[in-house]
């Protein structure tokens, strides 16, 4: 099961502006100068501290970006069929709920 889509839309709005906050991390003097405009403040913040910033935009985006996309789904399927699913109990199974429902349906460990 996916994420829905205006989940899916903004992780890649999300994971636009981590691109564009991390080139003007790695390169924010220049664009400005290239785009001959004055420097923001908050450029001059990320460049400050580059390996801080970079690091704190790139997983924080990744965090997010994440975050929308799970859709906290934990199926079970036997032969295209579906045995279990924690979006219909809302529950996690235990390691001995799963054996039991591979059991159920004919599967054996030794």
């Amino acid at each position: 099961m996916a994420a829905t889509p205006e989940k899916q839309l903004m992780a890649k709005v999300c994971g636009f502006i981590q691109m564009f906050l991390l080139a003007f991390v790695i390169a924010g003097e220049t664009i400005c100068k290239a785009l001959g405009i004055q420097t923001p403040e908050f450029v001059k913040t990320l460049q400050s501290n580059p390996w801080l910033y970079g690091f704190m935009v790139f997983f924080l985006g990744n965090n997010i970006q994440s975050s929308l996309n799970t859709t906290g789904a934990f199926e079970i399927f036997i032969d295209d069929h579906l045995v279990y699913s924690k979006l219909a109990t809302g529950k996690m199974p235990n390691m001995n709920e799963v054996l039991a429902i591979f059991q159920e349906n004919g599967m054996e460990f030794k």
